[in-house]
């Protein structure tokens, strides 16, 4: 891909999806080739708008509260972003106060203002590998 096809700011982007409230909120960085990879995380590869639409439900229905904060964005280039996101969330049903925090690494290619691929790691090292190499198959 070309760096036209990523004309917009991938690291505006990527804060403005990652401050996104709710899976509709969301779900408008994803378009309908999209993958969404948690494996990583033990939890598996979404492709495509309607599982990935599914996950966030799913994922927001677990929670009655749910925040996530980018601490640092980096743009490696041809449409590759790199964030390192703190997540503060309160698990559906508990009492008010209990907090679940949550450290990741979302590595994501962006093309047309939209999100090709996003996935999520939970180390920061093996996060900037996988952006140095994306940088350089899309080169």
């Amino acid at each position: 891909m070309s760096e036209e096809s990523t004309r917009s700011d991938p690291a505006g982007l990527m804060r403005a999806v990652i401050e996104a409230r709710g899976a509709e909120e969301t779900m408008r960085f994803f378009g309908p080739a999209s993958v969404y990879d948690l494996s990583v995380m033990g939890v598996g590869v979404f492709e495509g708008y309607d599982a990935i639409r599914a996950l966030l439900d799913d994922w927001g229905s677990s929670y009655d509260e749910e925040e996530d904060e980018a601490e640092e964005i980096t743009e490696f280039g041809n449409g590759v972003v790199l964030a390192d996101i703190r997540g503060k969330a309160r698990p559906a049903g508990s009492p008010v106060g209990v907090l679940v925090t949550a450290r990741r690494y979302a590595v994501a290619v962006w093309a047309d203002d939209l999100i090709e691929r996003i996935t999520i790691y939970r180390e920061i090292g093996e996060a900037r590998s996988a952006a140095e190499g994306l940088v350089a198959e899309r080169g």
